[in-house]
């Protein structure tokens, strides 16, 4: 079932953008199969609502009649107007949503747009050193909220949109580990443990040091929750200055800022950063885990 919120923005984009009745009707069709499909795909609705807005009011056909000519000159005020992220997600959403409307994994239009794969601007030399999480820890180490944040993301780097998300309903304790039950937004909803060293699968050194800096900060930032335990609808990382409001993206980022420049780091320190840290320190454990 649709939420209202959903059925009332696509109403809106009806009218402001002028879908005519053809591609309503498709869209339509492609609503019904997401939720028929899928457990939450708001977020997916949304994103192929967004792109598509930018298409009908230039293109008065039913979309099966659309051409690659048709889609040329706005394709090439993309190339223009947006940066390669940006630029890539939407090539990539176009060709999916072509592929889906014909049928056709080999639909002609679509082999026309190129998409070439986006490469993060994050490398290998901006991931942190130990000492650089040492001292990252240290000007953290005053604040419950921030060291939790910082010890979670530097152990499963998830999204910002995931994080951000987290309510304390979302945290399970239990004598030997924490499992945090990450929200679904752009993959599926999936809980990640926070193990102490005797209940680990994984048993990296590195890696046990981090689940126990994270296992310790979240618990003592917890202690001092103001929504734990008895309201579990409290978000988990909220405002200090606005009490029980979810921090945005764009404030745990700068949590994440502030802390680099505390520590006197020269490097960016983001989000970004966090997940391909966790990630290339993820690939490595499990493969050794492997051999």
């Amino acid at each position: 079932m649709r939420s209202e919120e959903i059925r009332e923005r696509v109403e809106k984009s009806y009218k402001k953008y002028g879908w005519t009745e053809e591609q309503k009707e498709v869209f339509e069709k492609f609503i019904k199969e997401r939720y028929a499909n899928y457990a939450n795909p708001k977020n997916t609705v949304c994103s192929y609502l967004d792109l598509l807005n930018s298409i009908v009011p230039f293109i008065k056909k039913p979309f099966s009649e659309i051409t690659y000519d048709d889609l040329e000159p706005l394709l090439s005020e993309w190339q223009e107007k947006y940066g390669k992220a940006s630029l890539h997600g939407r090539r990539s959403k176009l060709k999916a949503f072509l592929r889906w409307e014909s049928g056709d994994k080999h639909d002609p239009r679509v082999e026309k747009i190129r998409s070439e794969g986006y490469v993060s601007p994050v490398t290998i030399h901006d991931l942190l050193t130990d000492e650089e999480i040492a001292k990252l820890r240290k000007a953290a180490k005053d604040d419950p909220r921030d060291l939790a944040v910082l010890d979670f993301h530097l152990l499963w780097g998830p999204r910002p949109s995931e994080s951000v998300k987290l309510k304390v309903k979302d945290v399970e304790i239990n004598d030997e580990y924490i499992v945090v039950n990450i929200p679904q937004t752009k993959t599926i909803y999936r809980p990640v443990p926070i193990p102490l060293t005797t209940e680990s699968v994984i048993q990296d050194p590195t890696f046990l040091d981090c689940a126990l800096n994270a296992y310790t900060s979240l618990m003592q930032y917890l202690n001092a929750h103001p929504g734990y335990p008895d309201d579990p609808d409290y978000p988990l990382w909220y405002d200090l200055k606005k009490g029980k409001k979810h921090l945005g993206p764009y404030s745990l980022s700068r949590i994440f800022r502030r802390l680099g420049k505390q520590a006197g780091l020269e490097k960016n320190i983001s989000t970004s950063v966090q997940r391909c840290e966790q990630g290339a320190f993820v690939r490595r454990v499990w493969m050794e885990a492997w051999e």
